[in-house]
């Protein structure tokens, strides 16, 4: 696993302000405790979960996975969460 990490917030954002909000509310609702999850997408780390507007993600993407965009980075994020 290539261990570049990335900061969500350096990533394009989403189509709209409302869906970002929406896929991190997602993601808060399903992290728990937890402070990372990883998957075949690579491995997810969550920081500042106690509210959105401190929220980050920090991503690092299996080997030859770019991640582009806000939305996609948290669908993958929370997908990871719901099934690991």
């Amino acid at each position: 696993m290539d261990m570049s990490r990335i900061s969500l917030m350096s990533l394009q954002i989403c189509a709209n302000p409302q869906m970002e909000e929406d896929a991190i509310k997602a993601v808060l609702s399903v992290v728990g405790s937890r402070d990372s999850c990883t998957d075949q997408k690579g491995l997810f780390q969550f920081m500042g979960t106690a509210r959105i507007s401190s929220f980050n993600l920090m991503i690092s993407p299996a080997k030859g996975r770019k991640p582009t965009n806000r939305c996609e980075e948290l669908e993958n994020a929370y997908r990871c969460l719901k099934t690991h």
